[in-house]
């Protein structure tokens, strides 16, 4: 194995050689800004019932957040001895 490179050689790559390219060739990327993509794929269109499907699910999703919320407010006022509103 020769460390002498012989431009003249060109069925012969060493090594050495394949290393060095690739590094060059990575950095020019790089230093470019070659490697970063900047293509942003379109949103995919919605369909109506799909759109409807989001937005029931979207109400269900709230439904369930806002009675747990009220559920924890009622248990809260039950451990400091409240009565909870709507009982006498």
């Amino acid at each position: 194995m020769s460390v002498h490179h012989n431009p003249d050689n060109q069925g012969h790559l060493s090594r050495r050689e394949a290393l060095r390219r690739g590094v060059c060739g990575t950095a020019a990327m790089i230093a470019a800004g070659g490697l970063g993509s900047r293509v942003v794929a379109a949103p995919a269109a919605t369909t109506p019932p799909a759109k409807a499907a989001e937005e029931k699910a979207a109400a269900e999703k709230k439904a369930a957040e806002e009675k747990a919320a009220k559920e924890k407010k009622e248990a809260e006022k039950q451990k400091s001895g409240k009565k909870p509103q709507g009982q006498k």
